[in-house]
């Protein structure tokens, strides 16, 4: 990729290892899984990887360990077209997910976030962010330093040159108080969150004009098969889910929020933006592995089918 990224994302990147189970074994027991996948993932990587098979000029800050993994994925992002020149490497073991998918299509996650963490302020260039129009960041990324110091780094960084922040909202900033997240606020255009951390960061709806107090410009809540909600100042915009049978969720929310980032990007509206954001999930619950997600084509192939709008 030879221009600087218009979009970029900060966050993790992993090797997911996932074993699928009729369902989990009880405390104590053991389960032997018939089927075993190994694919990349990680919420910020699934992000640009989304992103950049719609066509989009997409950038990935992270790190991985100085192992065989790391380098596999790596060579990944490169094949996906996704600009990795801030790619870190450090002295710890790249991250692994293990997740256990049951019969529901419904997972079940233990991990190591590893070289992840150790993502520090030093790697983030602010020549990189020359072009940049948006800046996606995981919430994982702002739980412990140095990693979060680059976040915020990032951030800044984005904001001066004039782009839209966006952050996921992982269930552990969920439950901290607003005063702890005033500067996370004061950085953000947009928070994405499922429900649980909805109701846990928002606790009553009465609240929500509050955030919009720090600059926060809308509130996404993805809400699985009931579809998505969207909170601006000028009110509340539902779009109902995309009904597929649901092979395995795993990645369904990055999807979701690499369709919302397509959707404001080519500056459509907050509700042909979430349409594009389902059916982005839905594609993703129909496969295997946080990675199956569609091309621009297949995408618009698959709202023509199920919907009016084209991405």
């Amino acid at each position: 990729m030879d221009a600087l990224p218009e979009i970029i994302t900060l966050g993790d990147l992993n090797l997911d290892i996932l074993f699928y189970l009729n369902r989990l074994p009880s405390k104590g027991g053991e389960s032997l899984a018939p089927t075993l996948e190994v694919h990349p993932g990680g919420s910020a990587a699934n992000v640009a990887v989304a992103l950049s098979r719609l066509g989009l000029n997409v950038g990935f800050i992270g790190a991985v360990g100085n192992d065989v993994i790391g380098e596999f994925l790596l060579r990944n992002m490169e094949s996906e077209n996704v600009d990795v020149s801030l790619l870190a490497r450090k002295k710890d073991y790249t991250g692994v997910m293990v997740i256990i998918v049951t019969r529901d299509g419904e997972r079940t996650i233990l991990g190591y976030r590893g070289a992840n963490r150790l993502l520090s302020e030093k790697d983030i260039e602010e020549e990189y962010f020359k072009t940049i129009k948006y800046a996606f960041v995981s919430g994982y990324a702002l739980l412990e330093n140095p990693q979060k110091k680059a976040a915020y780094k990032m951030m800044k960084i984005a904001r001066e040159k004039g782009a839209k922040i966006l952050v996921d909202i992982c269930e552990v900033l969920a439950g901290r108080t607003w005063s702890n997240l005033k500067k996370l606020l004061l950085l953000s255009d947009y928070l994405l969150m499922n429900e649980r951390e909805f109701e846990m960061f928002i606790v009553d709806e009465k609240n929500i004009s509050s955030i919009f107090e720090y600059g926060v410009e809308a509130i996404i809540v993805k809400r699985g098969g009931k579809g998505a909600r969207t909170f601006t100042k000028q009110g509340v915009c539902d779009m109902p889910a995309f009904r597929v049978k649901a092979v395995d969720t795993t990645g369904a929310g990055d999807a979701f929020d690499a369709g919302f980032i397509y959707g404001i990007f080519r500056k459509y509206d907050m509700r042909r933006s979430l349409e594009i954001a389902n059916a982005l999930a839905a594609w993703k619950c129909k496969g295997r592995g946080a990675r199956h997600l569609p091309k621009l084509k297949q995408l618009n192939n698959f709202l023509k089918k199920y919907s009016a709008c084209k991405a």
